[in-house]
């Protein structure tokens, strides 16, 4: 009987390890709330914050960061860039300094998102752009895979504000 709830244990043990191991960044369920700062509205999930403007300008109201709370090394940029030809040369710019690959064109929603992704120290990174309701949206992430829940969550819940 005492081998058994040893064994016992020690299994619900090595599932929860197994568990925690195995869980990635990007794959968090896709609640939380719909916050907006600046000229952005946002889905901000459950385990992220959000943080509003750049490393250059804090009151930058065109760019906001989403991060994990327990690793804020994995997160998701949101900036409105100026155009189309703004967001494609930094996808080029991207691609050639981190040896990237083209993603094939995706919708989320009504919008075709466009970019590249990556690796860096093991860890998936994506830049991609798509123009939301008129207004071109560039996104850089490190930790998030393009096509993950959390991702697509957040793509779908982007608008832009004023």
């Amino acid at each position: 009987m005492k081998n058994k709830l040893l064994k016992a244990t020690a299994l619900v043990m090595v599932i929860a390890l197994c568990c925690c191991l195995f869980s990635a960044c990007g794959d968090s369920a896709a609640k939380g709330e719909q916050k907006t700062w600046g000229n952005i509205s946002v889905l901000v999930p459950d385990g992220m914050k959000l943080s509003g403007g750049s490393a250059a300008d804090k009151e930058d109201k065109n760019v906001v960061t989403l991060q994990k709370t327990d690793d804020i090394m994995c997160y998701l940029q949101i900036s409105i860039v100026d155009s189309l030809d703004t967001a494609k040369n930094n996808a080029s710019l991207t691609k050639s300094t981190n040896n990237a690959s083209d993603i094939k064109a995706f919708k989320v929603g009504d919008t075709e998102w466009n970019g590249v992704t990556y690796k860096f120290s093991e860890n998936p990174c994506f830049m991609i752009y798509g123009e939301v309701q008129g207004k071109v949206f560039s996104i850089m992430s490190y930790k998030f895979a393009h096509d993950d829940e959390t991702t697509t969550a957040v793509l779908e819940s982007l608008k832009p504000v004023a």
